[in-house]
């Protein structure tokens, strides 16, 4: 019998080998990945099992930008250079964030108000 599975993400009670299907609606069986031949015949962006009965998802293949673009954010993709690599998932500012960021009169203050929320992640310029 499946483990079961406690995590609302995977579906509270479904079987340890299923997954929430695309849409959030009903549950697919993961399929067990045994070989190459196998790994090759599954779209990318699959979830599937390794023959060691670790879950993985099938990364993309880019080859240029236009492909890139395509990718849904988060995605795992394999550059042109053979690099595993993910695209960056974009999130919105928490409301306290943006409300003292839109009150700072200056690059400096605004820079702080991001500093404030979101300590160490502030890439760019130092004001």
């Amino acid at each position: 019998m499946a483990d079961t599975v406690l995590d609302n993400e995977m579906g509270f009670g479904q079987p340890a080998d299923t997954v929430v299907a695309e849409g959030g609606y009903g549950y697919e069986k993961i399929p067990r990945i045994d070989g190459d031949e196998e790994f090759d015949k599954i779209e990318p962006g699959k979830i599937f099992t390794d023959p060691s009965g670790n879950r993985r998802q099938k990364p993309y293949t880019v080859r240029d930008e236009r492909e890139f673009e395509a990718l849904p954010e988060g995605a795992q993709f394999i550059d042109p250079d053979g690099n595993l690599r993910q695209k960056p998932k974009y999130e919105g500012v928490d409301y306290t964030a943006n409300t003292l960021y839109n009150m700072a009169a200056n690059d400096k203050e605004r820079r702080h108000a991001l500093e404030r929320s979101y300590p160490g992640k502030i890439r760019g310029e130092k004001a």
